[in-house]
């Protein structure tokens, strides 16, 4: 299998991941007592830092993946608490507009993104 098709067959499975992961966030609003974004949002991030510490830790990473930790770490941390806020409006638009455009909103955050660092870079 070449690069390109394992490159293909990562973004469908991540799609079909945000899109599970939609579908149950609206499952928990529309079945029994609706669960806060805060709280959904904990759990999300719960299972997302188990991934990814089992990538930086099994992934045979070590000490090289911290080396620009020092000089950019505010920003790594304004990345987060960022990402955080973000989650916590995806949840949010998730529980109160539809699934489809709510799905439509997240995924056109890269075309926002290319058109605000022409604006401002």
């Amino acid at each position: 299998m070449t690069s390109t098709h394992k490159g293909i067959i990562a973004i469908i499975a991540s799609a079909f991941g945000f899109a599970v992961m939609a579908a149950c966030v609206r499952l928990c609003d529309e079945h029994g007592a609706a669960i806060p974004c805060f709280e959904k949002a904990f759990f999300r991030n719960a299972v997302a830092l188990i991934v990814a510490g089992v990538g930086l830790c099994g992934g045979g990473l070590g000490a090289r993946s911290w080396t620009g930790v020092r000089e950019w770490g505010w920003l790594l941390a304004l990345r987060s608490i960022l990402g955080t806020i973000g989650i916590f409006c995806n949840f949010y638009a998730l529980s109160c507009i539809p699934i489809a455009d709510g799905q439509t909103l997240n995924k056109t955050a890269p075309f926002f993104t290319v058109v605000f660092a022409y604006l401002f870079l």
